[in-house]
């Protein structure tokens, strides 16, 4: 993935940006959108439509997951947490995690 190049809407640009609109939904789809990435980690919005999920994975770097609009659900090491818009939650390097769409149609993180 690239780092983000700018353009209308983007932080890169230096200027405010409304985070829930840099990135659209899409039908059945999981949209993301790289807003930057480096040595040690990227920044990326996910915008998940109904019933999308991602797959048990690990990551090399701590991330965190914030909540922009919706409902989604993430299990982290076994534990499952139901997150809601504004909610955030610590994703540690190495431990196994998965998430997927509750509640409303669409969610954006």
């Amino acid at each position: 993935m690239a780092q983000d190049p700018g353009g209308p809407n983007s932080p890169a640009d230096g200027a405010p940006a409304n985070a829930s609109a840099l990135v659209a939904y899409a039908e059945r789809a999981i949209v993301s959108r790289v807003l930057t990435k480096g040595p040690s980690g990227t920044l990326t919005i996910f915008a998940f439509d109904a019933g999308q999920e991602i797959s048990e994975h690990t990551t090399p770097h701590e991330a965190f997951a914030l909540g922009l609009d919706g409902a989604l659900e993430f299990t982290v090491g076994g534990v499952r947490h139901s997150l809601g818009t504004g909610d955030i939650l610590r994703l540690p390097a190495g431990v196994p995690m998965l998430c997927g769409r509750t509640g409303a149609p669409r969610c954006c993180w």
